[in-house]
């Protein structure tokens, strides 16, 4: 099974095991990049089986890139591949304390880029289109989900 791991961080001994990963510093992980820059990620097509986001999409500001980065996991996930992930919920103490935080989360985020969904964000730049395998907020107001990739 192939992973990657958007925001390994700098510690390789908290790594996804036979995961590859990627974060903005070289930390020695595979992929080296800023999620902020809405580029066309250096992965081919359908390339892993599972990708990670923990504790990274709450430190993401713009909008676009935000969606260039849902957009680029759809893109690199194979077809029924799960994108998986946490992150503090908008109300809990812990978005709150870390000054990074800036993009707030919820039980609802996803919604619009769920297939078949009742909100269209026809020109937002959307591609991508997921099926919710699980969303759920834990007891430390963490949202944590599993999205299957459709294509």
């Amino acid at each position: 099974m192939t992973i990657l791991d958007i925001g390994c961080g700098n510690r390789p001994e908290h790594w996804i095991p036979d995961s590859d990963g990627l974060d903005i510093c070289d930390f020695g992980q595979k992929y080296i990049l800023n999620l902020e820059h809405i580029a066309p990620w250096p992965i081919k097509d359908d390339t892993y089986d599972n990708v990670v986001a923990n504790h990274i999409l709450e430190h993401i500001v713009s909008a676009d890139a935000f969606i260039h980065i849902l957009n680029e996991i759809w893109r690199v996930t194979k077809s029924g591949g799960l994108f998986r992930g946490a992150a503090p919920r908008w109300d809990s103490p812990n978005f709150t304390r870390d000054p990074t935080h800036c993009r707030m989360i919820s039980e609802h985020t996803f919604d619009g880029f769920l297939q078949n969904s009742h909100i269209h964000f026809n020109d937002y730049g959307i591609l991508c289109a997921f099926s919710k395998e699980t969303i759920v907020v834990n007891h430390n107001r963490d949202v944590i989900w599993g999205l299957r990739v459709v294509k």
